[in-house]
């Protein structure tokens, strides 16, 4: 919905015609994590080393186009920096490629990321969101950074409709999905995935994708990336 519009040329949906939000769903934030050898205890520290060697520093992804890779072409555009970007095939591969230090860091999740994190081979110096998350409080926020302030990377899931859905079948499936999700067990559920409900309405949810969905444009258009030449 804010990424695909600008990394393809062609899809075979238009996600402004065609759909409408109904209501958002999940949030995951995404942090930088390093190898617990990594001399990098901050990500300005990353930004610092980045901006005195190009592409002297390396960053890992599970694919070209992924949220880590946005993520890091996001942070090079926002700091003027330029870093090499290394694909692997799967998390697995990419976060143990962190961890024995193939790669400098990678964007990762508490979902994708964390088990490493909790046995103490990755360490988490950021959380790419402007406060610090609860269940990590001791990781430092972007906006607390020096360089990197203003470097916010989520991952979100939401329910969309057909254009010209009525708005009381929105309004009913958008009530019943929060009363689900305000159940106990499902709180507890995804929270252990480090998933958050994101609780807005369906107006500044849609102003939400509109926002995003500007700021990946700019982001893609400045590394030229397209996923179907």
């Amino acid at each position: 919905m804010t990424v695909h519009p600008h990394t393809f040329r062609r899809l075979p949906y238009d996600p402004v015609k065609d759909l409408e939000p109904v209501r958002s769903l999940l949030i995951s934030n995404f942090f930088v994590a390093v190898s617990k050898d990594s001399p990098f205890k901050t990500i300005d520290d990353i930004v610092r080393a980045a901006s005195i060697k190009p592409e002297g520093v390396t960053y890992g992804s599970y694919f070209i186009g992924s949220p880590p890779h946005l993520g890091g072409l996001k942070l090079e555009s926002m700091t003027k920096t330029r870093m090499l970007h290394v694909p692997y095939k799967d998390t697995v591969q990419l976060y143990t490629a962190v961890a024995n230090g193939e790669v400098d860091w990678a964007l990762g999740s508490i979902a994708s990321a964390g088990p490493l994190e909790k046995s103490g081979k990755l360490r988490f110096i950021a959380i790419a969101a402007p406060k610090r998350f609860a269940l990590v409080p001791n990781t430092p926020s972007t906006g607390e950074s020096n360089f990197a302030k203003g470097f916010d990377v989520t991952g979100s899931t939401g329910i969309f409709a057909p254009k010209g859905t009525p708005r009381d079948i929105k309004e009913k499936i958008a009530q019943d999905i929060s009363e689900i999700l305000a159940s106990p067990q499902m709180i507890e559920r995804f929270k252990n995935f480090g998933y958050e409900d994101q609780k807005l309405s369906t107006d500044v949810y849609a102003k939400q994708i509109e926002k995003e969905s500007a700021e990946w444009r700019k982001v893609v258009q400045a590394a030229g990336l397209k996923l179907d030449e």
